[in-house]
């Protein structure tokens, strides 16, 4: 891949960071290759610089440690600090219990250790005794991976150390985040600094007492579309919901000259279903009478309905209207062609679509509709190709990755609406963000690939995803899927391939509950 410095588009990263996209940045990390291994490392290693230079006075250390990823990274600060300190470490549970990787390497290597303290599995008496000896305390206990209220042997501790501080007068240092900082009840440790990672955490204010360490994840993990785009995307699917219950996506397209389009994006929608995470539950598609059942003979999972004889008019925008207040989502304009009275009546189902608060993929004809000079709303999302692109800049975009990227984000900004510029460098923006996917192949060249990719952002979008977040994750896996598809074929697919690949592409981030 040639050279391109991205680090002059980190402004359009996010600033404060929640759990979610802490998560995905780390699986970007993991995917370019940063080891996770690497990561824990540096956290340990930027703990450790922080205690010794702030408590450099404080002899007595206790670690208290959860089960997961960010009590390793106290396991792993403990042997960094056991060098100048009397390190006691507690697990909140035994050894056996931690499955994540890195953090069992580093329980197993202090289990042969002589010169840390570990105790598995405490009693709270126990607890005590060892917290009344201790001159600070590490809360380690649960980071930006937790969800819901904190319960169990995890609140008890909580419990203990805030209870037990103004008693014995110990200080107390967070990783990461005081443990419960995301908890429901809001039952959290009082922590009196905190070292958090990479970049400010939603519900931290960076000041004295709050410091950020750099862990050694490079912007790129923020900037570049990557499958942690895929896992911010992805939903739980309820394991007793109805179909609705997981989104409706509704797709309006095509003329009597074009027809395949749109079901093309219906077959997206409906192979996200079968992904029992990230897919719409119910897919409708409208096309002219002239077409329908070409279009139903493509896929028997597609529901077909007519909007008028061949064109989108004014008498179409009232046959559906009443079916957009029911969508989660809308998907137009694939091969609606561009006669006047067709963009008018697009123009009237985006201003429909904008008043009912819908989710709004405006693809292909649809976008020389949309009025350049007026502000359209945060809930809708463009993907433009060069040549869209070009009426919607009134010129050709900059040659250079950046420029372009910054071109892109300025008339988001303007239009106060998302845009997928579509390409084999992809880019998306709010206006406030800039996210970049490369593609390693030219295999999504062909017929009707971008209007998969229209259907499955619309997909991402019904099932409760923001449209910038579907677009992000839309443009990732589309890509991730010809790349795929590149390799197994060459040059040689067609739409339906990427359509039948979906499922297999995402079904590592399947859940239901």
């Amino acid at each position: 891949m040639p050279y391109e410095d991205l680090k002059a588009l980190a402004g359009y990263t996010k600033k404060v960071l929640t759990a979610s996209d802490m998560s995905a940045i780390e699986e970007n990390a993991r995917w370019l290759g940063v080891d996770s291994t690497f990561l824990m490392e540096n956290a340990a290693s930027a703990i450790s610089d922080f205690v010794n230079e702030k408590f450099s006075n404080k002899k007595n250390i206790l670690i208290v440690c959860g089960r997961g990823n960010n009590g390793g990274d106290g396991a792993a600060a403990a042997r960094h600090l056991s060098q100048c300190h009397d390190v006691s470490i507690v697990l909140l549970g035994n050894v056996d219990q931690v499955r994540q990787f890195p953090a069992s390497a580093n329980w197993k290597i202090l289990e042969k250790m002589h010169s840390v303290k570990m105790i598995e599995d405490p009693y709270s008496d126990y607890l005590e005794q060892l917290i009344k000896k201790s001159e600070l305390v590490l809360d380690a206990i649960v980071g930006t991976g937790f969800r819901g209220k904190l319960e169990g042997v995890n609140l008890k501790a909580v419990e203990t150390i805030n209870r037990l501080k103004n008693k014995y007068k110990y200080e107390i240092l967070s990783v990461d985040l005081p443990s419960g900082l995301d908890s429901t009840n809001r039952q959290m440790v009082d922590a009196d600094f905190v070292v958090t990672f990479h970049k400010l955490k939603e519900g931290l204010v960076k000041n004295g007492r709050t410091v950020v360490k750099n862990i050694g994840i490079p912007v790129d993990a923020e900037l570049m579309c990557g499958p942690g785009e895929l896992k911010t995307a992805a939903r739980i699917r309820k394991l007793y919901g109805g179909k609705r219950d997981s989104g409706y996506v509704l797709i309006i397209g095509g003329s009597g000259e074009y027809h395949g389009a749109p079901a093309l994006a219906s077959n997206a929608a409906y192979n996200l279903l079968a992904s029992l995470r990230t897919g719409a539950g119910y897919a409708k598609v409208y096309v002219p009478e002239s077409v329908k059942d070409a279009v139903r003979k493509v896929s028997p999972n597609t529901i077909v309905r007519s909007f008028g004889d061949e064109s989108f008019t004014d008498q179409s925008v009232r046959i559906i209207e009443r079916e957009m207040s029911r969508a989660n989502a809308v998907v137009l304009g694939m091969g609606i062609g561009r006669s006047k009275e067709t963009l008018d009546a697009v123009r009237e189902t985006i201003n429909i679509a904008h008043r009912l608060g819908k989710k709004l993929v405006v693809d292909a004809d649809a976008i020389y509709a949309v009025d350049k000079k007026a502000k359209t709303s945060g809930s809708m999302i463009l993907t433009p190709q060069d040549n869209e692109m070009n009426w919607l800049l009134s010129g050709k975009p900059s040659d250079n990755l950046s420029e372009r990227a910054l071109e892109v984000a300025n008339l988001s900004k303007k239009l106060r609406c998302s845009i997928l510029f579509k390409g084999h460098t992809t880019i998306i923006s709010n206006g406030e963000l800039i996210k970049i996917n490369f593609s390693e192949s030219s295999a999504l060249a062909t017929m009707g690939t971008g209007d998969v990719l229209s259907g499955i952002v619309g997909g991402y979008a019904a099932t409760g995803s923001g449209i910038f977040e579907s677009g992000v994750a839309g443009a990732h896996l589309h890509s991730s899927i010809g790349d795929s598809l590149a390799r197994e074929k060459g040059t040689h697919i067609i739409a339906s391939d990427v359509v039948e690949k979906i499922p297999e592409a995402i079904k590592a981030f399947d859940v239901e509950m």
